[in-house]
């Protein structure tokens, strides 16, 4: 609550119009929502911070600021990204949970089009607007849809963090269209790929990069291969090098993206791929002894045979290889190939895992410990 009043405070200093321009009335235009049907601002932090309202032509400058003196520029720089990553006094010595941050910069859109503005962000609040249209606030999801013709417009972007730790990430890319599994692999008979084209896939939670770039690697391969790319969270995958068939991704709606050279085809997908296939750690357990003894908090092995299935079944092409991470900044394809050397050794863990969940328990229970009885026991 304190955090809370503190925000809106902060507000009602900077513009005193500012607090109706952030209450929950905003205009949700339907996805073909135009720029003019988002209303306007009556001001933005740009009027105090920027006063000479500088707009850079590419990326963007940035203005930070302590939340307690909030007229004050402590930094300012130029950008290529709207982020910020830091915990903590890390950054300028201003305290995480007193960070303010206000961004601006032209964005060119190449064409007619619907167009996605989405933003990471966790216990915080944002504005976004586009030559003064609110088209997203923190009232609203964690994205926002907004129809632009082609053309040059005024990208601001501001933000306030109400924690000792942030992973701010704003951005904005074309809608696409998000193919249903069950209509993917028509898709991709579409493309006649060579019949001995393989699959790969990737698995992440998200990334842990400041610009929420993944960056993809894939060794040489002597057969053309579809790369399927899963994230939990939006990321912008950009692969390296050795370049695909066919890149398929998900969570477009979450504002992930793919940077690839431009006559590889690129499908968005409904489906996923969990971030856990490629898990090959110890299979970690732990007994409850407040659970009557059950086995609880394992981690265990993939079951690949049924991934591998579901790949051939939804693209039509054999899956060959596998990578995964839970969060990362840059993944090399594949972690593991898949041959008969792997099955059989995943096919024993998962049996070692069978039997710890069945015996490991009754063999080694772990029992609570009290306050009055540790020292005593």
């Amino acid at each position: 609550m304190q955090q809370t009043i503190k925000a809106f405070t902060l507000i009602l200093l900077i513009f005193s119009s500012l607090a109706n321009a952030l209450s929950p009335k905003i205009v949700t235009p339907s996805t073909n929502g135009r720029l003019e049907d988002y209303p306007k601002a009556t001001s933005t932090w740009g009027d105090v911070l920027n006063p000479t309202q500088t707009v850079p032509d590419e990326g963007f400058q940035a203005y930070y600021i302590n939340t307690n003196r909030p007229k004050t520029v402590i930094a300012s720089e130029k950008t290529k990204n709207v982020a910020i990553d830091y915990a903590f006094n890390g950054f300028h010595n201003i305290k995480a949970d007193d960070f303010g941050g206000y961004w601006v910069g032209k964005i060119n859109i190449p064409e007619d089009g619907l167009y996605r503005l989405s933003a990471r962000q966790s216990h915080s609040q944002t504005r976004i607007l586009i030559d003064k249209h609110i088209v997203f606030s923190s009232d609203d999801k964690d994205s926002s849809v907004v129809r632009l013709q082609k053309g040059s417009y005024t990208l601001e972007v501001e933000y306030i963090n109400n924690w000792h730790t942030m992973h701010f990430v704003a951005s904005i890319a074309p809608v696409v269209k998000e193919i249903d599994k069950n209509n993917l692999k028509q898709a991709i008979e579409k493309l006649n790929l060579p019949k001995e084209t393989v699959v790969y896939t990737v698995g992440i939670y998200g990334s842990d990069s400041v610009t929420n770039n993944v960056f993809v690697q894939v060794l040489e391969t002597a057969k053309p291969y579809i790369i399927i790319l899963n994230s939990r969270r939006g990321v912008t995958w950009d692969i390296l090098d050795n370049q695909p068939a066919l890149i398929i991704y998900n969570n477009a709606s979450k504002g992930s993206v793919v940077k690839a050279e431009a006559d590889v085809p690129v499908l968005a997908w409904k489906g996923e791929i969990s971030y856990r296939i490629a898990n090959r750690g110890d299979i970690q357990c732990r007994c409850s002894d407040e659970e009557g003894g059950k086995i609880i908090g394992c981690r265990q092995p993939y079951p690949l045979e049924p991934a591998m299935d579901y790949i051939q079944q939804v693209t039509g092409f054999p899956l060959k290889g596998v990578s995964g991470e839970d969060s990362t900044q840059a993944v090399l394809v594949p972690d593991f190939v898949i041959d008969e050397n792997l099955l059989q050794d995943n096919n024993k863990r998962r049996q070692q895992f069978e039997k710890i969940k069945k015996e490991g328990c009754k063999k080694a229970p772990v029992k609570k410990q009290t306050i009055e009885g540790l020292i005593a026991s």
